[in-house]
């Protein structure tokens, strides 16, 4: 399986473009992911998203622009650059936004609210594409086990080497359990269990 990742934003708390931050970038979280069949998988919607939205805009051909947007939280640096994404502005082009359901209130409501007209010019319901939410995903930590929640996209081919296989797509949903100890725990390994 072949994943190409760009990434258009790694700043942290607000965008600081400028000579300083040429190495690393200066635009706030969000990773472009495409698999070998061309799915497109954003991963946050900080600042970086502006410049994915005009780069899919420009290569789109007037072609309709899909994605699944995967927040990892809603703190403001990952969420941000949602109202400046500009295919979300245009006809034809549909997205599903996921997030957490441990948030105190759900994703889409942080997602509407963000472009209230008390703090952006254009509503969420002004909005040309279709913009769907997914049912969201718990993520929780206790203080000595963490829950790992995620998503695994796989094609499974005979990588073309005999007849012409489209191969198999498959879709997966895991979960896993890590306990550890820190430095101040005594506990031994049987404990934990």
């Amino acid at each position: 399986m072949t994943l190409r990742l760009r990434f258009w934003g790694t700043r942290g708390s607000i965008p600081s473009p400028g000579p300083n931050t040429v190495r690393y970038g200066g635009n706030t979280p969000c990773v472009e992911v495409r698999t070998a069949t061309d799915w497109l998988v954003i991963l946050d919607a900080g600042t970086g998203i502006r410049e994915l939205g005009r780069t899919l805009v420009a290569s789109s051909n007037g072609h309709g622009i899909a994605a699944d947007i995967f927040l990892t939280h809603a703190h403001w640096d990952h969420i941000q650059g949602i109202p400046f994404f500009a295919p979300i502005f245009l006809p034809g082009n549909h997205f599903t936004i996921w997030g957490s359901k441990t948030l105190e209130t759900s994703i889409d409501r942080v997602i509407r609210d963000q472009m209230l007209p008390v703090v952006f010019p254009v509503t969420f319901e002004q909005l040309d594409a279709t913009i769907d939410f997914g049912a969201g995903f718990n993520i929780f930590h206790h203080q000595n086990q963490a829950i790992t929640i995620g998503y695994r996209y796989q094609h499974l081919s005979n990588a073309n080497i005999s007849l012409h296989n489209p191969g198999t797509d498959a879709n997966t949903f895991y979960v896993g359990v890590s306990r550890f100890r820190t430095r101040g725990d005594q506990r031994t390994q049987r404990e934990l269990r």
